[in-house]
């Protein structure tokens, strides 16, 4: 009999052991279920479309080309742009760049040329336009003696600023470098006339002209 306390000894020890393993295992089964149940569960929640980003109104605006487009719209739909300066009215395609009156009602002087030539020569170009009911004759009216008869050789360059003045030059024998045997200007016609005259000097920029009957004309740009 001296054997069973042994025996029981042993058994005991077997079952304390499967206790141990036992309660191990209530243990990990414990931590294991307090886990599962106590971990907060995490689900997929489903995608959101992005919102548009808030508005601004203190964001800086794109540009406005609305003015732009008004504008190329205007022009498609007719509307010109500003008309330049009138250009000087043409004689016969040459452009006018000095005019005066007469004595004559309607009677004008349209300067056409202003032009240093060769010879150290100046030369003049103008045209009468009668816009009056009478004829303009010349006669002795634009002459300066018997010789300048139906011509215009009493027309005259002023240079006030250096005191000067310019007669039409003449040949050898007294006639003028100058349109002559002119005849009346009708009623409604126009007649080019020219006429030479001593040039300036070259620090001379504009001229006054003087023609019998008609008002001067002041500062006229040489050429």
């Amino acid at each position: 009999m001296i054997f069973v306390p042994h025996l029981f000894y042993i058994a005991l020890s077997e079952f304390i052991e499967r206790e141990k393993n036992v309660n191990r295992l209530i243990h990990l089964l414990t931590v294991s279920i307090f886990v599962l149940y106590c971990s907060p569960i995490v689900q997929a929640e489903p995608m959101e479309e992005p919102l548009p980003p808030a508005s601004n109104e203190n964001a800086a605006a794109p540009p406005n080309d609305s003015n732009l487009s008004g504008q190329v719209a205007d022009l498609q739909m007719g509307s010109e742009p500003p008309a330049p300066a009138a250009p000087a009215p043409n004689v016969q395609g040459k452009q006018v760049i000095a005019s005066t009156d007469s004595d004559w009602p309607d009677v004008t002087v349209d300067v056409t040329e202003l032009k240093r030539t060769s010879g150290d020569t100046l030369t003049l170009k103008f045209a009468i336009n009668n816009g009056s009911g009478k004829d303009v004759d010349f006669g002795y009216d634009f002459g300066t003696g018997t010789g300048d008869f139906n011509s215009i050789g009493a027309v005259h360059l002023l240079d006030v600023a250096n005191k000067k003045k310019y007669f039409v030059v003449r040949d050898s024998e007294g006639a003028c470098l100058c349109s002559r045997g002119l005849k009346s200007v009708t009623p409604g016609a126009k007649l080019n006339l020219w006429a030479k005259f001593p040039a300036p000097p070259v620090n001379v920029s504009k001229i006054s002209i003087e023609i019998p009957h008609f008002i001067p004309i002041d500062d006229v740009p040489i050429s």
